[in-house]
């Protein structure tokens, strides 16, 4: 992902984002971050980019022809990427906002001075106007430096712990709960006595209960969220292995409500691609359509009756409901090293970019990814997708049938096991060699299936 600054001090911007986490993925170059002088694009000999306002006023307004042809200098015909002026008059940033940059390859922040930019060139380049909060800075630089530092976090690849971007606040409506290390005492004050028992389950649940605490007594409003959102997992859960893309998506904090009322609901993702539709009760023939539905969204339906029309992909979900991890027998090596069958898994890297472009395979929809290696060759793939799925899986037409494919998937899944997460995947109705794959595995599939459809223009 390309990050391009427009300011009036580069040395600020640059010095602030070569350092720490960021630093290191721009070393990396996972992602790129370029820091364009305005001044360089004035007519005027003493470099100035400022004049006054018309209308009078106090203080110097930056001038439209500098900042137009600095946007217009990164911003071709060809890469019509998104201008971000950062401002105290835009929208108030947050972390959905941060997913749905990061789906993005190119952005630009535009940087303010003085009194702000002239209103023309705001009007004819920027498409988004974005705030940090109800303050007002010297300059935008802070501001800019903010949002890229959250939004880089969330490209794969930044962080080294592939699950930290999805345990921290804001996930799921909860914040973030305590965290301790060493020592064990300090000031007299001890670490909980949980954190050191090495029960992962019990760690986990007292990590939920810390969070709902601490969300409660500081974000009440955030906490509101969380609890009607936990009213209709339950709901969900009556028809539990049905509705399980639902139900994870909720618990990871990947959907949110959209509206609700006595036969179902309507839930969007965070990146508002796709709306997921469910009935409470199965003879429900009654249908929410929501009054912002995105007509480029896909549509996730989860009932009999399909207001969009039969012209829909049909697909069963699997879901693997275990606690405890899948028994390897001898599939892989949990060292990295070769399983009796000749197979190792090394997690993805920019190195089998290569190799994922020829399987015709998108990166970009990968949370967390791993390559099979059969006699030391990479031969096949699985990713976990931004909506928790299991997907993506791959493995070459001259290697099948030698176990490749359970393995990647048996890793995974105990993977996101260690996790607290439920592994779950859309299976396609028509394809029963995969079905039978998961159900060897140890999924349960639903019997009845869900349709994935595009609205047509007009509803």
């Amino acid at each position: 992902m390309n990050f391009t600054i427009l300011t009036l001090f580069p040395e600020m911007v640059n010095a602030g984002l070569h350092e720490s986490i960021i630093g290191r993925a721009i070393e990396n170059q996972t992602i790129s971050v370029n820091a364009v002088n305005i001044r360089d694009f004035s007519e005027d000999k003493h470099k100035r980019v400022d004049d006054y306002t018309y209308g009078g006023g106090a203080g110097m307004l930056m001038q439209a022809e500098p900042v137009y042809r600095a946007i217009q200098s990164v911003r071709t015909e060809q890469k019509k990427c998104r201008v971000i002026y950062v401002t105290p008059q835009g929208l108030p940033f947050h972390q959905r906002m941060a997913q749905d940059f990061a789906k993005e390859e190119e952005l630009i922040f535009l940087c303010g001075h003085y009194e702000g930019i002239d209103e023309r060139v705001l009007e004819e380049c920027v498409t988004d106007y974005v705030s940090i909060g109800d303050y007002v800075l010297t300059g935008g630089e802070l501001a800019a430096m903010v949002m890229i530092d959250a939004i880089a976090r969330l490209v794969p690849g930044v962080l080294h712990n592939e699950i930290s971007a999805e345990t921290e606040s804001f996930q799921g409506d909860l914040l973030e709960y305590p965290q301790y290390s060493r020592p064990r005492v300090w000031h007299d004050r001890e670490v909980p006595q949980v954190l050191l028992s090495g029960n992962t389950r019990d760690i986990r649940a007292w990590r939920l209960e810390q969070s709902m605490k601490r969300t409660k007594s500081r974000r009440p409003d955030l906490y509101e969220k969380y609890e009607k959102l936990q009213e209709i997992s339950k709901k969900l859960s009556r028809k539990k292995i049905y509705h399980m893309d639902m139900i994870e998506g909720i618990s990871r904090g990947y959907l949110s409500l959209v509206e609700e009322d006595e036969s179902g609901c309507v839930l969007i993702s965070s990146d508002e691609r796709y709306y997921y539709h469910a009935c409470y009760e199965p003879q429900t023939e009654t249908f929410i359509v929501p009054k912002t539905l995105d007509k480029n969204a896909i549509f996730v339906e989860h009932s009999t009756y399909c207001a969009f029309g039969e012209d829909c992909k049909e697909y069963l979900i699997g879901a693997l409901t275990r606690r405890e991890k899948l028994p390897i027998r001898g599939l892989y090596c949990e060292d990295g090293k070769k399983g009796s069958a000749g197979i190792s898994i090394v997690p993805y890297e920019k190195a089998h970019e290569a190799l994922i472009a020829k399987w015709g395979l998108n990166p970009g929809d990968m949370t967390l990814a791993f390559v099979a290696c059969y006699q030391d060759i990479p031969s096949a793939v699985i990713a976990l997708q931004r909506d928790g799925s299991i997907g993506q899986l791959y493995v070459e037409p001259s290697l099948r049938r030698k176990h490749i494919a359970m393995a990647l998937v048996t890793y995974l899944c105990n993977k996101m096991l260690e996790n607290g997460q439920v592994p779950f995947v859309y299976l396609p109705k028509e394809q029963s060699d995969m079905q039978e794959l998961y159900k060897k595995t140890g999924f349960y599939v639903s019997a009845d299936s869900i349709c994935m459809i595009q609205p047509q223009e007009g509803l």
